[in-house]
């Protein structure tokens, strides 16, 4: 990732993920609430949540987008 930050820190490692096939739990959980508010795109990051190892992500139902008549829900 670039980010513009100079670090002048020594490189003590690097981390090699592992696959959703490679393990059997996971603690990662990707944070995907804002997907209710089209301030993420699914489609750009999915296809690197398995291979980091994420099994689990976490979302939420925007109201705003369930009930937009008032007394009509759809949790589509």
């Amino acid at each position: 990732m670039m980010n513009g930050l100079t670090l002048t820190l020594p490189r003590i490692g690097a981390l090699r993920p592992r696959s959703v096939t490679e393990i059997a739990g996971s603690n990662w959980t990707l944070g995907c609430e804002v997907l209710d508010r089209d301030f993420a795109d699914y489609q750009q990051y999915k296809e690197y949540i398995a291979p980091l190892g994420i099994k689990t992500i976490r979302l939420q139902g925007g109201w705003a987008k369930c009930e937009k008549v008032p007394g009509v829900y759809d949790f589509a």
